[in-house]
């Protein structure tokens, strides 16, 4: 067997033919083979790089919370443990400063500055709701425009009925105040008119006194619960009327229209006697 036919030994002139004939993206690149391999000095050079950089991270977040914690010193603190009771607000659970000791289970509705200057919570909740950010995209309705029109106007009804509640110093049904236990029928027996003026960020409240004389069933103790009650001074007198009435009226249609006469209220084919019919 001679030397060309070992099969250690190659022919370099087919592969060199065959490479010239290959197509150009197939060829192969000489200059990848000469282009030198990394040299092991190189890996710690790098490795010092990435430290360096990490390093640099780690000094750029401690700045930052230095920064942080410097900013929230500065801001205004009241040293006390406080709980979010959903749409009730912020309550006051207990405080080591003999200034809000007394207030204890008390909402938070303001805070004041040394300069004077007061910051209502519920009023800058108000003004928070109309910078609300939708992210929605979707073709359709939209619930979060819904929503962000609704939740300054559900905001405004919220702080109505609030401060409709601070203002009346009684317990009555539903509304029950540990400070007024009592149902004071002589000074709050009247409606609560609100109304919100152009560009103010709490409402304006009313009264409305209701008419004792003018009510078929005159207020009272109505036998349930305890009796706690701030009388009227004209429901007693009322109330006599009122059974005498029930007693000389016989027919329960006069004896309406003498109570509390309404048919004059409603529309002509609703004003007949109210009948049930046999079938």
């Amino acid at each position: 067997m001679t030397a060309r036919d070992s099969p250690d030994q190659v022919d370099p002139a087919p592969i060199t033919r065959a490479t010239a004939a290959a197509p150009a993206e197939h060829r192969f690149d000489a200059r990848m083979e000469a282009r030198p391999a990394p040299r092991p000095a190189d890996r710690p050079r790098r490795a010092r790089l990435r430290r360096r950089e990490l390093a640099l991270l780690v000094l750029l977040g401690c700045v930052g919370l230095f920064l942080l914690v410097r900013w929230l010193a500065l801001q205004p603190f009241l040293d006390g443990t406080w709980r979010v009771e959903g749409d009730d607000g912020v309550v006051l659970v207990s405080s080591p400063l003999p200034q809000l000791q007394a207030l204890n289970g008390t909402h938070l509705e303001r805070i004041s500055a040394g300069e004077g200057q007061t910051v209502d919570v519920d009023a800058s909740l108000l003004q928070r709701s109309q910078q609300l950010a939708m992210h929605y995209q979707h073709p359709g309705a939209n619930p979060e425009l819904v929503l962000a029109y609704r939740l300054p106007r559900m905001l405004k009804v919220a702080l109505c009925v609030t401060m409709g509640a601070l203002n009346r110093t009684e317990s009555r049904g539903a509304h029950f105040r540990e400070d007024f236990t009592a149902r004071d029928d002589q000074a709050w027996l009247k409606r609560t008119l609100a109304t919100w003026p152009e560009g103010a960020s709490q409402p304006s409240l009313s009264y409305e006194a209701l008419d004792v004389n003018g009510m078929e069933l005159p207020p009272g103790f109505r036998g349930y619960g305890v009796k706690n009650i701030i009388e009227h001074p004209q429901s007693a007198a009322r109330q006599a009327e009122v059974d005498a009435l029930r007693q000389a009226e016989p027919d329960r249609h006069a004896r309406q229209n003498a109570l509390m006469p309404f048919a004059q209220l409603l529309p002509p084919k609703y004003r007949g006697s109210n009948e049930r019919l046999a079938g």
